[in-house]
Parts: structure tokens; C-alpha cells; sequence
């Protein structure tokens, strides 16, 4: 008996190419990691798309972070009060948004002028907060202490709250009659400051330092290491103060800037005002280094007796 005919267009040999597969588990588990693998690289796609999405989100917010936080350091750090007769000039310049220099200029309620320039170990975010936080203690000091030795000891016992472990603060911290120019000043591990006159003898000389940094010690031996000294601002005079960022600046020979390239720069320049000095040391700092970018934070104030 004749086997029944199947018709042709149902014959398997005939299915589709699309069904053709049915039955063969081989081929099927094939297909399944072929659909798999494309819609895995469709879905890493679109991770990788909503991954540089927020990654860009991400930075933008950063970078909006970075330039309030300039604005609000550099109002900060601008907000010298007018001194009678007196003239000033304030250069900044951080490595980064911010910075972790300190300054400070402050008219006391007899009048006195409180003045502060300092720097905190490192620089970036972490030193900004550091330099504003004892910016906020100097402030808080002012009219608790009797003397510019209480305030600093008082000062290196709550900065040493907030310091880590091998941080510190160099600083120039004085407090200046403006009526006669007196100034009693210590200098806690910083560089020493300037005075430049053009009517004296000696139109550059060099303020005595010595001390420790602040935030290193106990109140007791930042006590008797603490060493108060008393100049006079001459008539015409400048007084100069600076962060480390130019003195020790390098250049491409891996030398310093140190403090005779700055004394250096200043020679001839004692009949100029304050913002020209400070112009002219940093100019000199960053042909030495040769970049308008300097290593480190840089800072420089000079006030100027009538």
C-alpha cells in the first residue's frame, strides 16, 4: 500500500526558514544566547549612556560647588576694612577653586588693627575649610583676650581641635597702632615679613621670626616657645607679608625662589604702592617659575603707613 502523500507545502523539508529550527535543541540554544548576547550589549549600552550621564551630572554639580565655594572664599578674604590714612593690597592666588591660605585684617574696639596672614599644611578643599575655621577663632578671640600672646595660644588650642594628625598653620599674626605705626608681632613658624621704605637708610629689611607653627603643641609649650617682638612702620613705609607658595616656588631646575629672590625683587621698588609691590613680587615668582600657576597657594598683603 502506497504510503500517504503529505502535501508539499506542509512537508518539514519546507518549513520556513524563521520556524525551521523548532525541534533542534542545538540550534535553539544558539538562537537563545544570540537574542541574549545583543540584548546584553543593548542593556550595557544604555548603562554605559546613563552611567557618562550622571558621571557629567556629577561634575557639573562639583564644578558649581567649586566656583560657590571660590566666590565665597574670595569675599572672605577681600573684606579688609578701610584704615585711616592707610592704604592695602591683596593678592590670592590658589592652586585650585579654593585655598588654604588665611588672612585677615581686623579693626579691634580700641582701634587697633589685628592683622593675620597664615597657611595651612596642603591646600585644596580640606585646607580651605581649615583656614576659614580659624579665620571664625580669631574672630571669636578678639575681644576675649587681653593680649596678642593669649590670643595665640588661645588660637593654637582650638585650631589643634581641628587639625589631623601632622597638620599645622604657619602664620604672621600682629596687632598694629595705626596712629604711630607700633606693631608687636610674633611669627608662628612663617616666613618673615617686610618692610619697605623709601625714606629710611634701609629701604628692605627683614622682620625677625622664630616660633612654632600653630596646631603642633599644647598651650604650655607654644607658651614658652612663643616669642612677641615690636617694630615701627615708618612714614611712607610699606609692610609686606607673604605665604610660602612664593618663596618656594621652583623652577624648571628644581631651585627655589626662596627669600632672597623675593627681597630681591623688591630692590628699587620702595617708592611703590601697595598694589604694585604685590604685583611686582608676584610677577617675579612666576617668571621664576615660569607659569602663571604656581605650585602652591600664594598670598600677599602689603599695607602702607601715610
Amino acid at each position: 500500500m502506497d504510503e500517504e502523500q503529505t502535501p508539499r507545502s506542509h512537508r518539514p523539508d519546507r518549513i520556513p526558514l524563521a520556524l525551521g529550527h523548532v525541534g533542534n535543541e542545538d540550534d535553539d540554544m544558539s538562537f537563545a544566547r544570540l537574542f541574549g548576547r545583543r540584548a546584553t550589549q543593548k542593556t550595557t549600552e544604555v548603562s554605559a549612556k546613563q552611567a557618562e550621564e550622571r558621571r557629567e551630572i556629577a561634575d557639573k554639580l562639583v564644578q558649581e560647588d567649586e566656583r560657590r565655594a571660590k566666590r565665597v572664599q574670595q569675599q572672605l578674604l577681600t573684606q579688609i576694612p578701610a584704615i585711616a590714612g592707610w592704604s592695602h593690597a591683596l593678592v590670592y592666588r590658589p592652586t585650585s577653586a579654593v585655598g588654604g591660605d588665611l588672612v585677615d585684617v581686623n579693626i579691634m574696639g580700641d582701634n587697633r588693627i589685628l592683622i593675620a596672614i597664615g597657611d595651612v599644611s596642603g591646600h585644596g578643599t580640606q585646607g580651605a575649610l581649615i583656614a576659614v575655621s580659624a579665620r571664625k577663632a580669631l574672630h571669636a578671640l578678639i575681644d576675649r583676650v587681653e593680649s596678642l600672646a593669649d590670643l595665640i595660644i588661645n588660637l593654637n588650642e582650638d585650631l589643634r581641635r581641628d587639625l589631623t594628625a601632622g597638620q599645622f598653620i604657619t602664620a604672621f599674626v600682629g596687632i598694629l597702632n595705626p596712629d604711630d605705626g607700633r606693631l608687636v608681632y610674633a611669627c608662628c613658624g612663617h616666613h618673615h615679613a617686610l618692610v619697605v621704605d623709601a625714606q629710611g637708610p634701609i629701604h628692605l629689611r627683614r622682620l625677625a621670626s622664630s616660633g612654632m607653627a600653630l596646631g603642633v603643641a599644647d598651650s604650655e609649650t607654644m607658651a614658652e616657645r612663643l616669642t612677641l617682638r615690636e617694630t615701627t612702620i615708618p612714614q611712607q613705609a610699606s609692610l609686606v607679608i607673604y605665604t610660602d607658595g612664593l618663596p618656594e616656588t621652583r623652577n624648571s631646575a628644581d631651585q627655589e625662589f626662596e627669600e632672597e629672590g623675593v627681597m630681591a625683587s623688591l630692590i628699587g621698588a620702595s617708592r611703590s604702592e601697595p598694589q604694585q609691590l604685590a604685583d611686582i613680587l608676584l610677577s617675579a615668582a612666576q617668571a621664576h617659575h615660569g607659569s602663571e600657576q604656581l605650585e602652591d597657594d600664594a598670598t600677599i598683603l602689603v599695607i602702607k603707613r601715610p
